[in-house]
């Protein structure tokens, strides 16, 4: 089982956010991946307010909540993929093309461990912010979906 200390680093740095955070889809998911050993936290309001659209805040926290004093359905490092992130050559892209006014989606594709591993983030713009409204791992082998992961689903 995955450890229920890997899951607080889900999104947020260990330090407060810069002055001038992230605006757009693709520098947010540079940022999410350029600090790799300050990617734990323990403030989950941070957490699931910073980066997260309503409705996937709204998973995170009924998860946490649901599941008091043991491990959440999602009980590990999604941005890593695993338990014991070790995130290398990184590579973040959007393809212009597919832009539209208010969603992108970010591919993000990196090794952990030596093993190519493919994520891609779903951005909705709300009231003027980018946020991240669902995860999808892609590599063959290893699906999931963050939303469904939280409902207690793969």
């Amino acid at each position: 089982m995955r450890s229920l200390t890997t899951v607080l680093g889900l999104l947020v740095l260990g330090a407060p956010l810069a002055a001038a955070p992230p605006r757009n889809p693709l520098s947010i998911a540079q940022y999410l991946y350029a600090h790799p050993d300050r990617v734990y936290t323990r403030d989950e309001a941070e957490l699931s307010s910073n980066f997260f659209a309503p409705r996937l805040r709204k998973l995170y926290r009924e998860d946490r909540a649901a599941h008091e004093g043991e491990a959440p359905n999602l009980d590990f490092d999604f941005l890593s993929d695993s338990q014991d992130p070790s995130v290398t050559d990184v590579k973040v892209t959007a393809d212009p093309s597919g832009i539209q006014k208010d969603r992108q989606i970010v591919t993000v594709h990196f090794l952990e461990y030596g093993k190519t591993e493919t994520e891609l983030f779903f951005f909705e713009r709300q009231k003027g912010r980018w946020l991240i409204s669902e995860v999808q791992c892609t590599t063959p082998g290893n699906e999931w979906t963050l939303s469904k992961i939280m409902e207690g689903g793969s």
